[in-house]
């Protein structure tokens, strides 16, 4: 399909940016979108932010642009080589002169570290009066804005704070940004940074200069800061199209592209931005440096989560299937029993036991539970949970300087007299270098409590008892083969952890220390562990761990 042009929606037929906004959605897309086919919401969201600027037919505005080679052939058709596309490497040199995936890498994380425009912020109450008044009557405004700058930042000089006021005001002054202009100006413009840190990864992806999965941590920290910035989508689009136009030389058929389709993007159906809003109960708006809060927030909501029991079985083995709330609360499928599904979810049911714990039948299951269950604490986060909950207290930055280094010398001390201490330094370093991620991610302060769960085994403790769970629903395991594993979950529980906060927070900590990144799954079960929590229909409510 030929790449969509915008055909005018003349500027005389809108009275507003919000008329404007209207009729460009009215308008909507002349093709389908596509879908990325990415599971991870948390990736879907990031990846959906620059979709203004690469929508076109056949690219999902959910996901990275697709690698797209140039290629040459011999005469008989053969390809004879390819290269990455050059037109997006020769952007990305010619616009943030970034030749290389080192280069690519160093520029995204530091966009992404720009979180503040801090001279919009301080102008913004006095750019907010200049826009209202009549365009004609706003050039003289330049003195008024300066001297706005020059009290709120007294360090920096007086020519700097001109050319400040020159590039805030710009959009301002622009006639042919009228109607692109919000009536009401974004209170931040951090957006439209973060969106400069993504557009780049988007550009690199599709030049070959990375894989997309190598650009995660920024992706996401990204995502989350435009959570933390903005309500609504909408809000987002006002700061990337004030962004937009401080740094365009023109306001052209680019610029308008990129107005039309993030109109479009709010209200289509097919978009990213409507199926994954910016904010839901799983995805809390994000106001605060802290997993208290959010968990907080999660918890208020729990209510709109629904809850199914059974009520059937005895105490502890409804205590003991329950362990699985993370994963089950917000569905039909009963906290406090096993469930029996249809066929289709049977099949894929069986799918995930073949490919990811290598089950083919009863005796490799219960193999694979015993993996879980046998020895569900993680041995070396106990032992250092002191020294842990120490660098927990730290600043990120010092966490990710000095963090590994005092918890590789807390376990060396801890294990000083092992049977075989070249083996045991082997896996001490493993082990550090683990825990030492679990604190030092980008934005695991959203993710991580400031008083670490007494041990970890909630999290294999459920993985043991949710493969028992499956191995009920495919017939592997009778009723009672499957109770007995759910028994021995909630012995385990109770061993492990002090109460359910505790356990919840074990699971949640567990995951991230194992998978060693935050993901949408992470965030979804948050919310269940917040919910299973909080709900006055869930077993754990009902049922105390002790």
């Amino acid at each position: 399909m030929a790449e969509r042009k915008i055909d005018a929606l003349a500027l005389s037929e809108a009275s507003s940016y919000e008329d404007y906004l209207s009729k460009a959605q009215a308008r909507g897309f002349d093709f389908e979108l596509k879908k990325s086919g990415l599971q991870d919401e948390m990736l879907r969201r990031g990846w959906s932010v620059v979709a203004p600027y690469f929508l076109r037919p056949n690219i999902a505005p959910d996901g990275p642009l697709p690698a797209m080679p140039k290629i040459e052939r011999d005469e008989e058709g053969n390809i004879i080589k390819a290269t990455a596309n050059p037109q997006l490497a020769q952007f990305l040199s010619k616009a943030w002169n970034i030749n290389s995936r080192e280069d690519l890498l160093k520029s995204a994380q530091q966009a992404s570290q720009r979180t503040h425009d801090r001279a919009y912020e301080v102008a913004r109450s006095t750019l907010q009066q200049i826009r209202d008044l009549p365009l004609n009557q706003r050039s003289g405004q330049s003195s008024v804005l300066v001297n706005e700058l020059s009290g709120a930042l007294p360090e920096v000089p007086f020519a700097t704070l001109e050319t400040e006021a020159q590039r805030l005001l710009k959009p301002l002054l622009n006639p042919e940004a009228e109607l692109l202009i919000p009536q009401q100006l974004p209170h931040t413009l951090a957006g439209f940074y973060f969106a400069a840190a993504v557009r780049q990864l988007n550009l690199g992806a599709g030049a070959g200069l990375i894989k997309p999965d190598e650009v995660r941590p920024i992706i996401v920290k990204c995502v989350l800061g435009i959570a933390r910035a903005y309500d609504t989508w909408e809000e987002y689009v006002a700061a990337l199209v004030y962004g937009e136009a401080m740094m365009a030389s023109k306001i052209g058929e680019h610029f308008r592209f990129i107005f039309h389709n993030a109109a479009a993007l709010l209200t289509d159906p097919g978009s990213p931005w409507v199926e994954l809003p910016l904010h839901t109960e799983s995805f809390p708006p994000i106001k605060s440096n802290s997993y208290e809060e959010i968990f907080s927030s999660m918890q208020a909501n729990a209510q709109q989560l629904p809850v199914a029991v059974m009520g059937k079985l005895a105490d502890d083995l409804r205590l003991g299937w329950s362990l699985q709330a993370p994963y089950l609360l917000g569905s039909k499928i009963p906290l406090d029993a096993p469930a029996s599904y249809d066929e289709q979810r049977v099949q894929e049911i069986w799918k995930h036991l073949e490919n990811q714990h290598q089950v083919s039948d009863a005796p490799s299951l219960r193999a694979a539970i015993g993996k879980y269950l046998n020895d569900p604490d993680h041995e070396a986060y106990r032992a250092v949970r002191t020294v842990l909950q120490e660098i927990r207290g730290w600043e990120l930055d010092k966490r990710q300087a000095h963090g590994l280094e005092k918890i590789t010398t807390a376990l060396r001390d801890e294990y000083a007299h092992a049977a075989d201490p070249q083996s045991a330094d082997k896996e001490i370093s493993a082990a550090a270098g683990q825990l030492a991620v679990l604190l030092s991610l980008e934005d695991i302060d959203l993710f991580l409590p400031k008083n670490l769960p007494t041990s970890l085994a909630g999290w294999r403790i459920a993985q043991g008892v949710r493969l028992a769970a499956m191995g009920y629903a495919t017939e592997l395991f009778t009723e009672d083969e499957a109770n007995a594993f759910a028994a021995e979950g909630a012995k385990l529980a109770k061993a492990h952890h002090t109460n359910w906060r505790d356990y919840g927070d074990g699971f949640l900590v567990g995951r991230l220390c194992e998978s060693g990144q935050v993901d949408g799954l992470q965030q979804r079960m948050m919310a269940s562990t917040a919910g299973a929590l909080a709900s006055k229909q869930s077993p754990w409510s009902e049922l105390p761990l002790h």
